[in-house]
């Protein structure tokens, strides 16, 4: 029998315990995800590490089932959101994952997502071009502020799909995260029609039907091929295996920073976090400076 530390999916407060301990009788890893039961209720749980037991406890609850594994960046994230934000990680796993679904049903993935419009009708100036041009070039620094005053909204729209697409083809995902839904509604439009599946929207909405959100998460954990998530600030904790860019528009919004619930966390400083934990470019896009 082998014992695990594992934080489940709970609104604890700080004090309590970081992590329960669980058994099984499989040899599992840090980031493994477990179908385990907590307080009466069968939830997600994250395994951190292997326990430091040396026989059965009386009580010990066994993991039910192994639901796939999250990247290591995100078990390292968990951890570090729970640090500095001042929260319990069983409070922020619960808050960067979906519940177990009672009956989980496939749905059908819907491949237009509101992409059609061309953006290569996109009109931007001469003197955006070189702009463009230099932004797209650039690998150095991995985390980069780009003032985007001199940058009209079509002029942003190429450079961020160019940048997308270059990712995409070194195969890696993306994640390009909006102030606001209204702002995303826009911007979603002129994906290219051709990348249909590999584009997942991440916003609020995804959030009030448990079994969709079960399931986009699901895909975005699982996929093979780079996917492109485009939402609001929640969209930064989605499980990419291989993400190679993070955009954010607007970056020097206060849209960006979660005010109305705990814990209170700022999506820009998350991506840095998150650049720093993968190696990722982080590409700020302001008008003005963001610090």
């Amino acid at each position: 029998m082998y014992f695990y530390t594992i934080i489940p999916q709970a609104k604890l407060p700080r004090n309590l315990a970081f992590g329960y301990t669980y058994c099984s009788e499989k040899i599992l890893q840090r980031g493994d995800l477990v179908k385990i039961e907590f307080r009466r209720q069968t939830v997600l749980g994250l395994i951190l590490r292997q326990a430091d037991v040396t026989s059965a406890t009386p009580g010990l609850k066994e993991i039910q089932s192994q639901e796939g594994s999250l990247p290591s960046y995100l078990v390292d994230l968990v951890e570090w959101l729970g640090a500095y934000y001042l929260t319990s990680p069983s409070f922020v796993w619960q808050m960067i994952s979906p519940s177990l679904p009672a009956r989980p049903r496939p749905i059908k993935f819907d491949s237009a997502h509101g992409l059609g419009v061309d953006y290569l009708k996109l009109k931007v100036t001469a003197l955006a071009l070189p702009l463009i041009k230099k932004i797209l070039d650039q690998r150095e620094p991995r985390i980069d502020q780009i003032n985007s005053l001199n940058l009209s909204t079509a002029a942003r729209f190429i450079t961020y799909i160019k940048s997308i697409e270059q990712t995409k083809k070194r195969g890696q995902s993306a994640i390009l995260i909006t102030p606001t839904v209204e702002q995303l509604a826009v911007l979603v439009k002129y994906f290219p029609p051709d990348w249909g599946n590999s584009v997942l929207i991440v916003s609020g909405d995804l959030y009030t039907n448990k079994n969709k959100y079960w399931n986009t998460w699901q895909k975005i954990l699982t996929s093979q091929e780079p996917l492109v998530i485009l939402g609001t600030r929640s969209a930064i904790f989605a499980p990419l295996p291989n993400l190679g860019l993070i955009i954010i528009d607007h970056a020097q919004s206060i849209d960006h920073k979660q005010y109305d619930q705990n814990p209170r966390y700022d999506a820009r400083h998350v991506a840095e976090k998150i650049s720093e934990l993968t190696g990722c470019q982080l590409k700020l896009f302001c008008e003005g400076l963001y610090f």
